[in-house]
C-alpha cells in the first residue's frame, strides 16, 4: 500500500460552510490536478514541505491531535488524487475510530462516497466538470463571474449552496474587513437576488484562525 502525501495536519476551527465555528482536525493532502491562479493553498498544491505517511501512522497522528474532537476535514490540494486504496484504508480507520468525515474537493474526480465513507461532501467547482451531488456546493466569485451561471449550478443536487468571494493574494491574517469589502459586496448582491444561495465568509481568514 502506498504512502499518503500530506502537506499538513493540525487541529483548528472550521471557517467555512455549515460547520463554521466547529472544532476540527484538518488533514491537508499535497498535490492537485488543477493550477488555479487564485489558489490560496499553493504550498499544498506545489507539494512544498510534503511528508509521506502510511495510512495507519496518519490515523495515529490524527487521534493524538483530536483528543475529544471527532470531526475531521479532509482537504488539499486535492485529496482525490491520492492513491485510492490508501485513501480508502485511511478513511476506514478513521471511521473505525468514530470520526465524522468531511471532505473538500474540486469535484473533478468522481468517486463512490459510500465506499470512501465520506459523511459530508463539499465541492468547489473550478470548471464545467464536477460532481453533481453532495452536501455543500461552494462556488468562488471574482470579477469574471457570470450571474447566469447560478441557474446551471442550481440544477445540481446539493443541500446547501454557497458563494465565496475570491480574496486578493495580499489578503493576510487580521486584515480589516473594510479592505476587502468590495469582494463581499459583490457576493451580497448575488445572494440578495438569489435566496437559494448563502455567503461563505472564510472566518478562519477574517479571524486569524490557524
Amino acid at each position: 500500500m502506498k504512502n499518503l502525501k500530506v502537506s499538513e495536519i493540525f487541529k483548528g476551527i472550521q471557517g467555512e460552510g455549515l460547520h463554521s465555528g466547529r472544532s476540527a482536525v484538518f488533514v491537508r493532502f499535497a498535490g492537485c490536478n488543477l493550477k488555479c491562479k487564485f489558489c490560496d493553498t499553493k504550498y499544498a498544491r506545489n507539494e512544498v514541505g510534503v511528508s509521506y505517511w502510511p495510512p495507519e501512522e496518519l490515523v495515529d497522528a490524527v487521534i493524538e491531535l483530536a483528543e475529544d474532537c471527532n470531526f475531521i476535514v479532509i482537504t488539499g490540494g486535492e485529496p482525490t488524487i491520492q492513491d485510492a486504496s490508501s485513501l480508502k484504508f485511511f478513511l476506514r480507520l478513521l471511521k473505525d475510530n468514530r470520526f465524522y468525515i468531511a471532505m473538500e474537493t474540486n469535484g473533478t474526480i468522481s468517486f463512490d462516497r459510500d465506499t470512501f465513507l465520506v459523511d459530508w461532501l463539499t465541492v468547489s467547482p473550478k470548471n464545467d466538470f464536477f460532481i453533481q451531488a453532495g452536501e455543500e456546493l461552494k462556488v468562488l466569485v471574482d470579477s469574471q463571474f457570470k450571474e447566469e451561471d447560478l441557474k446551471q449550478y442550481e440544477k445540481c443536487n446539493y443541500k446547501h449552496f454557497y458563494l465565496q468571494p475570491i480574496l486578493p493574494d495580499e489578503f493576510g491574517l487580521h486584515l480589516p474587513l473594510q479592505t476587502v469589502q468590495e469582494y463581499y459586496d459583490c457576493v451580497e448582491d448575488l445572494v440578495r437576488d438569489h435566496p437559494k444561495w448563502k455567503m461563505s465568509f472564510q472566518l478562519h481568514k477574517l479571524m486569524g484562525w490557524r
